[in-house]
């Protein structure tokens, strides 16, 4: 496989191939790659293990770097009257986010999140907005089932 860097999806570059073992397959050919809010992850290459979660935590990242932009550039009248909406475009396979009505992003998510999935990803957000204001009364919209 060739080692240079490309895109591989949501602005996530591939960043090295490493020649460990998968677990799964034993092949020696696992794919790095850093997402757009340099998080890094791993998959192997042959057998597909760990892509998945990988491609969509990776997506996930860019909407919560996404979030937290916008809250850096909100004013507090703004932040007071916040809302987050995520939506599924279950027809394109997109994932759109909004806040306070104004479309910030559309990615491509061709995946499902748990309840427990849209749980945790709720309570980061919140982390994300009590870093800039109170989050009580904040409205927060997840639909990525």
């Amino acid at each position: 496989m060739n080692t240079n860097h490309f895109i591989l999806s949501n602005d996530a570059f591939v960043s090295k191939v490493h020649n460990s073992i998968c677990s799964k397959c034993g092949n020696n050919e696992l794919v790095n790659f850093e997402s757009k809010a340099n998080a890094l992850y791993l998959y192997c290459n042959s057998c597909k293990d760990n892509k998945t979660i990988s491609m969509k935590q990776s997506t996930l990242d860019i909407i919560l770097y996404d979030i937290k932009n916008t809250l850096e550039s909100l004013s507090e009248s703004l932040l007071s009257n916040l809302k987050i909406e995520i939506l599924k475009n279950k027809e394109s396979k997109n994932v759109s986010l909004f806040v306070n009505y104004i479309k910030i992003n559309e990615l491509s998510f061709e995946y499902s999140l748990s309840d427990k999935e849209c749980y945790h990803l709720k309570n980061t957000i919140l982390y994300l907005i009590d870093d800039y204001t109170d989050t009580s009364n904040k409205e927060i919209y997840i639909n990525l089932k």
